[in-house]
């Protein structure tokens, strides 16, 4: 399927103003943070596209600093954010594939399902956005810490619906049934390389056949709730080192 791009532009020269001028030893030094909306409450960044026109679409997002899996520098510059719950690290082809519980590794070579090589694959399901549905949306955020024993961090957010989850999805105008809306986080801090934060903030968003993962081929890490279920009946946070391949839960960060 063919995909569409959206483009996500001005983080970086925006960091560079913020961070230009020095603050007054009199005032109180504050972090610098900020958000993009990719795709909020019917409309698409930077227009006013409707929400029918993200559907297996992905944005392109500058980043705040590189991204670094299994010691591999992944992602120097950009990243690009599926609505399908990827995100990946090379620029998307059209192929764009869900199949029905993939596993990893995926590419476009196998049975698995297409994946670019690298890539989080953060909640891979075939979701939507229906237009005009509320409070469903999908995010990149951003913090400069003030401290300098701080790291800069960067999310990626998405609030949106499962079309595979059984779950009603609604309509046009409608809010999706409470079943089928998920809630999931990335995250990375620029002090941790190798290392990527998953947030799942849905109690039943690992009951499904959705795959979350991450790859850098021939590298890849799986996620299987089965084998390391969460002591937090409510939410299932997750932190995955590439580098050391191991894979932990943790106190929910963001």
């Amino acid at each position: 399927m063919l995909h569409s791009t959206i483009v996500v532009t001005g983080l970086l020269s925006l960091a560079t103003t913020l961070l230009g001028a020095a603050l007054p030893d009199t005032l109180v030094k504050r972090d610098h943070s900020g958000y993009v909306d990719l795709w909020i409450r019917g409309k698409t960044f930077p227009n006013d596209d409707y929400s029918y026109r993200t559907d297996d679409a992905w944005g392109k997002i500058d980043l705040l600093f590189p991204i670094t899996l299994y010691n591999r520098t992944v992602a120097p510059t950009n990243a690009w954010l599926s609505m399908n719950g990827i995100l990946s690290f090379d620029e998307p082809t059209a192929c764009s594939t869900v199949p029905n519980q993939p596993r990893l590794p995926a590419d476009a070579n196998n049975d698995n399902g297409c994946l670019p090589a690298n890539a989080v694959a953060a909640y891979w399901q075939d979701l939507w956005m229906p237009p005009r549905s509320g409070t469903l949306k999908a995010t990149y955020s951003w913090r400069i810490p003030s401290k300098p024993n701080k790291s800069r961090l960067m999310t990626f957010y998405w609030f949106v619906c499962d079309k595979v989850s059984g779950g009603e999805c609604g309509g046009f105008y409608t809010q999706p049934a409470g079943n089928a809306t998920k809630e999931f986080t990335v995250g990375f801090y620029e002090n941790e390389p190798n290392v990527v934060h998953l947030s799942y903030w849905t109690a039943d968003v690992i009951a499904t056949a959705a795959t979350m993962g991450v790859q850098s081929l021939p590298d890849y890490r799986q996620y299987v709730y089965e084998e390391s279920p969460s002591p937090d009946p409510q939410t299932t946070c997750i932190r995955m080192d590439t580098a050391a391949n191991t894979l932990e839960h943790e106190t929910c960060l963001f």
